[in-house]
């Protein structure tokens, strides 16, 4: 949080704009920008490919879950200072519980699909992309990179450049036709992706940050489980962590003998995405804010044989088999279907994956993102799906493929070289 890019933003996010009326925002605003700090403080630095990032990543991911309250509490009591709504009863920066609650409200604020407005935490959200229900099943256009969007002068947003583009998916008609039955049971050239979560003020839903943000609300959890029952926040945390995980399985296509055929990974293009600066509720087609238009594009991207997304899928895996442990002791059966979704993600991930040259090796089974969560490996979304599933299922396998050696090669002090994940992680 500490950067000065994440600084500037605080600094900046006391004042917000909503249909050109500028309003100060109130400490529950404030609490809630610093959290959006955090989860893009661990998710936006791309990884340089050095010993030292790949430390302080792992760092980084080992404190998020010593509960996201403390970072914000501590974070609020940065140079940045929040309004002071009520004079009579001013901020309290020591009440970690407030803030753990907050942050929860978070999620709640970035919840996208067609149960929103029942979900009741937030009465100003309402069903938002509900479009997302029927994403067409069919390749999409595109001009490659994601640029093709640029305002075409006509002052519409940018919504004429984009016509006729970012319509479907990335999967090609071939792979479409020959898993029809999986991808769309009901016959109706549609794919349903409605759920899950927006970014961060933007709405598109990205792959990495959604599960990285869920696996890792769930290791709090179950890290902290007693400290959520005496907050009172049990439900709601576990309300949180239905709501991530059940998209994850819906959006995780399976065929006849339980293993993946594809997984979404992300709904929305975020070149295009940013041009319209709305409500999600108002992101809908022949709606415009001033000028712009809010019709923005909703493509689908998925994980297949054909277009690996190794990263993505081994993250989603993470989150599933964390929310296993969640659940398994109170509500079984659906911790046993997490759990099966669980380990066919991670199957996929490790059949999918893939690596090129010789001596330095450079994975290229690595999801699209448009450039704004660009991963530079799968290693470590593979070794943390792989921790969690020996922790559901004390297969030691699991941890073996991360440390396993080849026992027939010596080095010069007796070690053997590395075979699992840690070979490519300790090189980086």
């Amino acid at each position: 949080i500490a950067c000065g890019y994440h600084r500037v933003a605080l600094h900046k996010a006391n004042k917000r704009t909503l249909c050109g009326v500028a309003t100060k925002i109130n400490q529950k605003n404030v609490i809630e920008n610093v959290q959006h700090a955090c989860r893009h403080s661990t998710l936006c630095r791309q990884r340089k490919g050095t010993m030292c990032k790949m430390i302080a990543k792992l760092l980084r991911r080992i404190s998020a879950g010593l509960l996201g309250g403390v970072m914000i509490a501590s974070a609020a009591v940065s140079p940045v200072s929040a309004a002071v709504v009520d004079k009579d009863n001013p901020n309290n920066y020591d009440n970690f519980a407030e803030a753990l609650q907050l942050a929860l409200c978070f999620y709640d604020a970035n919840k996208c699909g067609d149960e929103v407005a029942d979900d009741g935490y937030y009465t100003w959200r309402g069903n938002c992309h509900v479009k997302d229900g029927m994403i067409p099943l069919v390749p999409m256009q595109s001009l490659g990179g994601g640029k093709a969007n640029e305002d075409s002068g006509k002052g519409d947003g940018g919504a004429s450049a984009a016509e006729g583009l970012y319509v479907g998916t990335n999967m090609s008609q071939d792979f479409i036709d020959a898993n029809k039955k999986y991808l769309d049971p009901d016959g109706d050239g549609c794919v349903d992706l409605t759920g899950g979560w927006h970014d961060a003020g933007d709405h598109v839903k990205f792959g990495l940050p959604g599960s990285y943000s869920a696996s890792t609300v769930g290791w709090g959890y179950y890290e902290f489980r007693k400290s959520y029952v005496e907050t009172g926040l049990q439900k709601h945390v576990e309300d949180e962590l239905r709501w991530i995980n059940d998209y994850f399985m819906k959006a995780t296509f399976l065929d006849d003998d339980g293993n993946v055929v594809a997984y979404c990974y992300q709904v929305g293009e975020g070149n295009n995405d940013h041009n319209y600066w709305c409500a999600p509720e108002l992101q809908v087609d022949d709606t415009y804010v001033a000028t712009s238009s809010c019709a923005v594009k909703r493509p689908a991207y998925f994980a297949t044989t054909e277009t690996p997304a190794s990263d993505q899928t081994a993250g989603a895996a993470a989150s599933l088999a964390v929310n296993y442990l969640n659940f398994k002791d109170t509500d079984p059966e659906y911790a046993q279907k997490c759990l099966d979704y669980a380990l066919a993600l991670y199957d996929f991930s490790v059949k999918t994956h893939h690596e090129v040259g010789d001596d330095t090796l450079t994975v290229d089974s690595l999801g699209y993102d448009g450039g704004f969560y660009t991963s530079s490996y799968d290693y470590d979304e593979l070794s943390w799906a792989a921790v969690w599933l020996y922790y559901c299922t004390e297969n030691y396998d699991y941890i073996d493929d991360i440390i396993s050696v080849d026992e027939s090669v010596t080095g010069e002090m007796g070690a053997h070289p590395y075979t699992g994940y840690m070979l490519s992680l300790i090189h980086i």
